[in-house]
């Protein structure tokens, strides 16, 4: 997801036209308004379920337990490909 699809994913598409509409004077006094919600989109990152999870409880603890799993998912999936020789 980019930070467009994340705002837009959080109801928030008047922001989205907001940053597409705005002349840099403007948009620089919205810049600490903004500043938030690209921190929070850097900490949840991109991937659908974690950003889901986050519009759902709004508790950035269970947005962890999300990456944790996605990762896990990924470590458990490739160990499934590789070859025996590959595994040391």
């Amino acid at each position: 997801m980019t930070f467009y699809e994340f705002l837009e994913a959080l109801q928030k598409e008047n922001l989205v036209k907001i940053i597409n509409d705005l002349d840099s004077s403007l948009l620089e006094s919205l810049s600490g308004f903004l500043e938030d919600f690209l921190k929070t989109y850097f900490y949840i990152g991109g991937m659908p379920e974690a950003v889901n999870c986050y519009i759902e409880t709004q508790n950035l603890n269970d947005v962890r337990k999300v990456q944790n799993e996605i990762v896990s998912n990924y470590k458990n999936d490739f160990s499934r490909h590789i070859t025996p020789n590959d595994i040391p």
